[in-house]
């Protein structure tokens, strides 16, 4: 996911003063390496 998907997305909640909640990141780094690998 993208830095700026979620910047604009909580930007455009705040104005329209709705509730924003960003669980995580997610399990791939930037350089699209998974970094959340189970064995």
């Amino acid at each position: 996911m993208k830095v700026e998907w979620v910047e604009s997305t909580h930007r455009q909640c705040k104005c329209a003063n709705v509730a924003f909640f960003f669980k995580q990141w997610g399990g791939w780094g930037a350089d699209g390496k998974r970094r959340a690998n189970k064995t």
